[in-house]
């Protein structure tokens, strides 16, 4: 510069360096180059990985949305704007432990299922849900349907049976199955209770 200033500085068999105003902002290295500052683009096309270090954030929005990184303990996918997150995909979502056991899939026209150890335990289905084990509940199944009867209907390859446990609790009044006002209790083919 006129001021003698370095703008730009070639070493002889080594890097070349561009200043702005005085301030080291880019030099060339033995595998590309080196950026000190904010790298502004019109558009960026990579064949190769791009590394960021840990609470190093890949940011996106216009008020830095959606955040994406490691902290060096825990991987981290954060929506902190406006609207929802989604997630699509064309065809299967599937969330994954590291040695690909699925958590999670989510079938695009077809069910949404959750695995335990990667065995599917509870899917959706045209007509509602398939639990696949027991169902342990802490507190009262409500069965309701707006259309028609809501039915509990059990069966199996050596018959059915429905095991009722009193509760451990001081309060129980010894009721073990209810009906409401005007309700009826029948068992049988021919409903003979």
């Amino acid at each position: 510069a006129a001021d003698g200033t370095n703008s730009i500085v070639a070493d002889t068999d080594s890097e070349v360096t561009l200043y702005h105003n005085g301030s080291t902002k880019l030099v060339t290295t033995t595998t590309g180059i080196d950026v000190t500052g904010t790298v502004t683009m019109d558009g960026a096309t990579t064949s190769a990985n791009i590394n960021f270090g840990d609470n190093d954030k890949a940011v996106f929005g216009a008020g830095s949305d959606l955040q994406i990184y490691h902290d060096g303990n825990n991987s981290w996918i954060q929506d902190q704007g406006t609207g929802n997150l989604i997630i699509r995909a064309s065809s299967g979502t599937y969330i994954q432990g590291v040695n690909g056991e699925n958590g999670l899939a989510v079938i695009e026209n077809g069910a949404t299922t959750a695995f335990f150890d990667g065995v599917e335990k509870l899917a959706t289905s045209s007509t509602g849900i398939r639990v696949t084990g027991e169902v342990d509940m802490d507190d009262t199944l409500y069965i309701e349907s707006t259309t028609g009867y809501g039915n509990i209907e059990i069966g199996g390859p050596s018959g059915a049976y429905i095991d009722l446990k009193a509760p451990f609790s001081d309060d129980y009044d010894g009721r073990i199955i209810t009906t409401g006002d005007g309700m009826v209790l029948t068992a049988g083919s021919g409903h003979g209770v």
